[in-house]
């Protein structure tokens, strides 16, 4: 790793040290005196330090926002690692592994002892053709199947007939309500046809009788036959027409 020449590194000091003044200590003291540039910078960072305090803030450019993104991106780290690594110079590789190689060659050509062959087992074709089918559910499978089985705890096993226990008793409740609300409607069913046959033999078997009349029919031979009230009636309700002929 290179490090910063002097100059530099009294530079990096200066722009530390903004907006206050540096103060050169040990080896930045003697740098600045034995460079006359350094000097010079170090007597006029004051005015600098106050003129760069003074200037108007400017907003960053929305344009560096998706510049910063990008930059940051895999893809851009990506592509600045290649260009890193075709910039570096190219090593030879070592004699020995070339004769590494050449050996791995020679062991390799030799003839093969004949093995014999052996048939697949009929689960494997099986396998492949489901996986083959659907590869996702197979993915799935393979990294599930080799987790660890977990047991559950015993409270849910608790609840769990808890809860089986509660909804047999109220299966129960239902089915004994539900009898009871059928048998008293089969008897409600049962006195109302008793009640309307015996309504029915009673209405047949009564004989029809005329209702009373509410008045009493009279008959008188002449006007003078009636009583002073009828006669007082008829007279206003004929218009004197009966009076006068009494008289």
């Amino acid at each position: 790793m290179q490090h910063p020449a002097p100059c530099e590194r009294f530079q990096l000091a200066l722009v530390e040290a903004l907006p206050a003044t540096l103060h050169p200590t040990g080896e930045l003291r003697e740098h600045a005196q034995s460079c006359a540039a350094c000097a010079r910078a170090l007597r006029a960072w004051p005015a600098a330090s106050r003129a760069l305090s003074e200037l108007p803030r400017q907003a960053a450019p929305s344009e560096l926002d998706s510049a910063v993104v990008a930059a940051f991106h895999g893809g851009a780290r990506t592509e600045r690692a290649l260009r890193a690594l075709s910039e570096l110079a190219r090593l030879s590789p070592p004699a020995e592994l070339t004769q590494a190689i050449e050996g791995l060659a020679r062991d390799s050509a030799a003839p093969a002892p004949h093995l014999g062959r052996a048939p697949a087992p009929r689960v494997l074709d099986r396998l492949v053709d489901e996986e083959l089918q659907d590869p996702s559910k197979a993915l799935v499978r393979r990294h599930v199947g080799g987790l660890a089985r977990l047991e559950a705890p015993a409270s849910l096993a608790e609840r769990v007939a808890r809860d089986l226990a509660n909804a047999q008793q109220d299966s129960r409740a239902r089915l004994a309500l539900r009898r009871v609300f059928r048998r008293r409607l089969e008897l409600a069913l049962g006195a109302a046809a008793v009640f309307a046959v015996f309504v029915g033999v009673w209405a047949l078997q009564r004989e029809p009788v005329s209702p009373p009349r509410p008045f009493r029919v009279e008959h008188a031979s002449n006007f003078g036959a009636l009583s002073p009230l009828s006669r007082g009636l008829l007279d206003s309700a004929s218009s004197g027409m009966f009076g006068s002929q009494r008289s």
